[in-house]
């Protein structure tokens, strides 16, 4: 295809996004956030020094080559500046008096820590209180950044997003690439991090059959979810069309996409945790092992995860086919852009954040650390569909293992009567040999042999029986394919992550008020006996 017909594809189909409302930032075009950015460079163990200030970035200089690479160094973009006493006060009063829409005002969901333990309700306080000590993005990071981006689109009001069209050899990807100026997810909806910038992305799988391109697959990020469960068939049910373009739900201020609309569940699991994580893990898995507890106990443990919201209700903007908010043409990324395939900084500040959580992610193409995407260099693979055919190559795959199959069993038929006959010489041969002393020697060696021969027959036969239960299964899934059906849609699911239901996610005020009471009276009387009763200690915890 010309890239002419590349665009025309992304835009047949293309997603509608449906954000949360009190949602602040949208996908964009990445010049317009550049040329309010600055750039700079920090190596190990001296100040940031800036390479080009405000006003001076274009997209052209976003290539390594401006800036001499060093092990440890790190280039990264600043969005924002801290905002002075005037201005957060002056954004504080106009958000008070300005009339809000529906879809701008956010209502937190009420239950968070109700929903899960206490060593997680715990862990929550102890994350909390690590915010003061970790991270550079403070809350008025959100409000500077909100200024700035509203700012933008006062000049001019657009919704972009970036394309890719990669041809495998059976699918053809269509990617799209959505970048936000920021990510204020804890900041405006009680999640884990602040930081510069956003990523994030929506793939969709086509197959052609008879001149036709026919939608298969589609799969979207969404926090730690990877492989198999990151996509959906086209006919799942969870996933809604308008028309050929599908609906994604938006969480709020963290941008990780849904199938499905709904408040989810996220439990986050943070690097300097897993040490103390290993030792919990290693003393219950030897208790289980002394009170001779089933094996499938011995799993990793989930208490010292931190329990958030993703709010993903799709209750704000929408944007897309047939909305109030449309999609400009989309850009389609080719070699030729520097900022994508030279430029390995990171895309907002570097806060030093040992969690990570608060620093800027890299571009569309490469990690943090400098290494390539996955979904990047293999969209098919980092979901699962490598092992996957489209249905009719599929059909074909299936006739062609019967025809090998059927050789297979043929072959094994004749290795059969071989070895039958191979052993009844034998045995004919062993019965001449024993009557006759000068052969004596020969015997043991026949016995042997035949032994051998025995055991081998016997495996030819039960191949046998396992290659025509596998014909047989082949057979009757190759008469599904061809009358056109198909495996259950969520049959390569493994940890579906769905929304929790009005009933689950609805508890009482009291349930509620004692979540966030019984962590500080656990922290208060950990500390009492810590100063009281400090022979206690071991015990009480």
């Amino acid at each position: 295809m010309t890239t002419i017909n590349d665009q025309q594809l992304l835009k047949r189909f293309e997603p509608v996004l449906y954000f949360c409302a009190g949602e602040s930032f949208f996908p964009m075009g990445v010049e317009k956030y550049v040329s309010e950015c600055s750039l700079w460079r920090i190596e190990p163990g001296k100040d940031p020094q800036i390479i080009f200030p405000e006003g001076q970035l274009t997209l052209d200089c976003l290539q390594d080559g401006v800036i001499p690479s060093q092990t440890g160094s790190v280039n990264y973009l600043q969005f924002i500046s801290p905002l002075n006493i005037r201005d957060l006060a002056v954004y504080q009063i106009k958000r008070r008096i300005t009339k809000k829409e529906p879809d701008e005002i956010f209502h937190a969901g009420r239950g968070r820590l109700a929903r899960v333990g206490y060593l997680s309700r715990l862990m929550d306080a102890l994350f909390s209180i690590s915010l003061l000590a970790r991270g550079r993005v403070p809350g008025e990071a959100a409000i500077s950044a909100a200024l700035t981006y509203h700012k933008i689109l006062e000049q001019q009001q657009e919704f972009r997003y970036y394309g890719r069209v990669l041809r495998d050899q059976n699918w053809i990807v269509l990617q799209y690439l959505y970048f936000y100026p920021f990510n204020n997810w804890r900041s405006g909806f009680y999640g884990a991090n602040d930081h510069e910038a956003d990523w994030e992305q929506v793939c969709i799988y086509l197959y052609e059959c008879d001149g036709q391109l026919i939608p298969e697959w589609i799969a979207c990020a969404a926090h730690d979810f990877m492989g198999d469960d990151l996509r959906r068939r086209w006919d799942d049910p969870e996933l809604k069309k308008l028309g050929d373009h599908p609906v994604i739900y938006i969480g709020a201020g963290s941008h990780a996409a849904y199938f499905s609309p709904g408040e989810y569940l996220t439990e986050i699991e943070l690097d300097f945790l897993k040490p103390i994580l290993q030792v919990f893990d290693r003393i219950r898995n030897s208790v289980n092992q002394l009170l001779q507890l089933d094996s499938h106990t011995h799993t990793s443990s989930t208490a010292f995860l931190i329990p958030f919201v993703d709010y993903a209700r799709g209750n704000g903007k929408t944007i897309g086919e047939g909305q109030k908010l449309s999609w400009s043409e989309p850009e389609l990324i080719n070699p030729s852009m520097k900022w994508v395939y030279e430029y390995q900084g990171l895309w907002g500040l570097f806060t030093h954040d040992p969690a990570a959580g608060e620093n800027a992610p890299a571009g569309p193409r490469y990690n943090r650390d400098g290494t390539e995407r996955k979904s990047w260099y293999d969209p098919v693979g980092w979901v699962g569909l490598d092992k996957v055919l489209p249905p009719p190559l599929e059909h074909q795959r299936a006739r062609d293992l019967i025809s090998n199959l059927q050789q297979e069993l043929l072959n094994i038929d004749q290795q059969i009567f071989d070895t039958q006959n191979k052993l009844v010489n034998a045995n004919i041969e062993l019965a001449a040999m024993r009557p006759r002393p000068q052969l004596h020697e020969r015997v043991g060696e026949y016995e042997h042999s035949i032994r051998n021969l025995n055991v081998e027959l016997s495996g030819l036969r039960q191949q046998k029986i396992d290659k025509k239960d596998l014909l047989f299964g082949l057979t009757e899934y190759s008469k599904q394919l061809e009358a056109g059906i198909r495996q259950p849609v969520r049959a390569h699911i493994r940890h579906a992550h769905r929304p929790e239901t009005p009933e689950e996610s609805r508890t009482n005020r009291i349930a509620e008020a004692w979540a966030a009471l019984s962590v500080g009276l656990l922290m208060i009387g950990f500390i009492v006996i810590t100063l009281f009763a400090r022979q206690t200690l071991v015990l009480a915890i």
